[in-house]
Parts: C-alpha cells; structure tokens; sequence
C-alpha cells in the first residue's frame, strides 16, 4: 500500500522529509548532502505522475474507442508528461505506455490491458531509482509484481542532465 499508518501518502510523507532534511543541509552548508536529498526529491516527484498513468491505464482499459470520456485525455495528459523522461531512460517501456495512454483514432485504448501500462511503469520506476513500493497497487494492476519493494541500486543521474538540457 502506498499510505502510511494516518493514511497519508508514504511519498509525500518522505517529500516533507527530505525538504526538512535540505533545509538544515542549507543551514549547515553541507552540500554534498544537499545535493544527494535533492536526487532524491527529483525522483519522488514523479511517483504521483506515474500514478495518474496507472489510474487512468485502469480507467481506461474498457472504454471505446470511440468514446469522449475525458478520462481519455487525462490519461494522454500524464503520459505525454513523464514519456520523455521514460524515453531517455527505459525506451521499451516507454513504448509500451506510448502504444497504450496515447490516443490513436479507431485503437482500444490501453488495449494490452492496465497491468501491461503497470508493468512498464514499474520496470521504468526501477530503472531510475524509484523504489517500487512507493507505486501502490490495485487489484487491476500491479506495478512492483517483478520488483517487490526493490529499486535500482543507483540513480542515473543522467536523467536530470537530460531534463535540464531539454
């Protein structure tokens, strides 16, 4: 589960953490620790993108088509958000996300199902240092079912150059 004990989300819980911690790393001029919590708030933020995917990854998997459910779109939204990061890093997962969250006229959407959107999701979230667990779960999809709670041992620090550059 992705809540703590008072049903507060496990992410934004460590968040609040880490802006306390970078504070008193500020405050203390302790940069090469400043820098590893700011890794680290990097990576986090984008655990409730990779949420909305998976929520709409499930929303989705039994609409039509045709439909102009904005579901539809929002779940489009939170693809085209995070692909570019997923692209640079984790390429065959960005494609299996790109072939199911992006619209394409007369195309199921999420035709490989939610848990093939939620494999992805969980192999990229690995991939760059996000430990797994943070992901959450449903009964329709399971990010972390080859992963446990595990994370990459390193962060690719790459993928902040990236963005930075873009």
């Amino acid at each position: 589960q992705s809540l703590n004990g008072d049903g507060y989300a496990k992410v934004n819980d460590r968040l609040e953490d880490l802006l306390y911690a970078g504070k008193g790393e500020i405050d203390a001029m302790g940069c090469t620790a400043f820098e590893k919590t700011v890794e680290e708030i990097k990576l986090l933020t984008l655990v409730p993108l990779i949420q909305s995917v998976l929520r709409y990854a499930i929303q989705n998997q039994d609409i039509s088509p045709s439909s102009d459910s904005a579901d539809l779109a929002l779940g489009e939204v939170y693809a085209l958000a995070i692909l570019p990061i997923m692209e640079a890093t984790d390429p065959s997962s960005a494609a299996i996300v790109q072939e199911n969250m992006i619209y394409q006229d007369g195309v199921q959407p999420t035709r490989d199902g939610a848990q093939a959107v939620a494999d992805a999701m969980g192999n990229f979230a690995v991939s760059i240092g996000i430990r797994c667990s943070l992901l959450g779960y449903t009964s329709q999809a399971k990010p972390c079912r080859y992963h446990g709670g595990s994370s990459a041992p390193n962060l690719k620090p790459v993928l902040w150059t990236l963005m930075v550059a873009s």
